[in-house]
């Protein structure tokens, strides 16, 4: 590893933060730099880290070894890789929905209800069931937008429904950022189906109300 090379004039016994005189802070940060080479996790152990997270395969003590990973990026300055930022994305997801607790969606307690969602198949789920919500909303019956994303998407029949059920209220804020994003309001006929959609879901707000 390239160590850190100064001139002659800064080996001064100046005294720097926490009583370190320049010798011994450029020795320390060339140990601290060398250590992190050492104990930097390849892209491919991470991959396999990620996967064994998310499969339900995995122990608390590699969690850990990822979320380290995540944090010495952090502290070196570094970029961090996409593995690891997808995966706190998918996990941060399923505690704001209340799914996980922090240490189950971050793999660091073992659990048998289910397994952590691989993120890809999250965000396809999600889509599904936005397409089925934004069918449902235009008219359609269930079982028709059912079918017709079963066919759009090329998903199983069982696949949409199960998307659908799982991912229904993430359908829901998907649909309301498009909409604030394109400005677009809801008709009154939308937030009517919509009532009738979400009646037995109490976190529902219907558009255009305030959640007092």
């Amino acid at each position: 590893m390239k160590k850190t090379r100064l001139a002659p004039a800064y080996f001064k016994t100046t005294r720097v933060k926490a009583g370190y005189t320049v010798e011994r802070w450029i020795y320390w940060n060339n140990e601290r730099q060398a250590n992190r080479e050492q104990e930097r996790v390849s892209l491919g152990n991470l991959s396999q880290l990620v996967f064994e997270i998310e499969q339900g395969k995995s122990t608390p003590e590699k969690s850990k070894r990822l979320l380290k990973e995540f944090c010495e990026c952090v502290a070196f300055g570094e970029t961090i890789p996409g593995k690891i930022l997808a995966f706190l994305r998918a996990a941060f997801l399923r505690i704001v929905d209340k799914r996980l607790s922090t240490d189950k969606a971050l793999g660091l307690v073992h659990f048998k209800k289910g397994v952590p969602v691989n993120p890809d198949t999250e965000e396809k789920d999600t889509i599904a069931a936005a397409e089925v919500l934004r069918r449902r909303l235009s008219g359609d019956s269930f079982e028709d937008a059912i079918a017709a994303v079963r066919e759009e998407l090329e998903r199983g029949d069982t696949q949409v429904r199960e998307a659908r059920r799982k991912y229904k209220n993430n359908a829901l804020i998907l649909l309301r950022l498009e909409r604030g994003g394109a400005c677009v309001p809801w008709s009154n006929q939308e937030i009517a189906r919509l009532t009738k959609f979400y009646k037995n879901d109490p976190s529902f707000i219907p558009p255009g109300k305030s959640p007092n």
